[in-house]
């Protein structure tokens, strides 16, 4: 098992389930955690973990940058 997922990797169902926008988003917010390797955003399993059994609130303000 991978020790980090990718945004696409954590969008699937079987992790997070949400779209890539949403957590790109929740990563500009400063809602999730990441790590950066040279031009790809990395999540550490611990935080998707974390996000699963507590999703944070995005409002559409927050999503779409207003």
């Amino acid at each position: 098992m991978k020790e980090f997922l990718t945004i696409r990797e954590a969008s699937h169902p079987e992790h997070l389930g949400r779209s890539e926008s949403w957590i790109r988003a929740a990563i500009r917010l400063g809602k999730i955690q990441y790590e950066k390797a040279g031009n790809m955003i990395l999540i550490n399993r611990n935080e998707i973990n974390s996000v699963m059994r507590k999703p944070p609130v995005i409002s559409r303000k927050e999503m779409h940058n207003l």
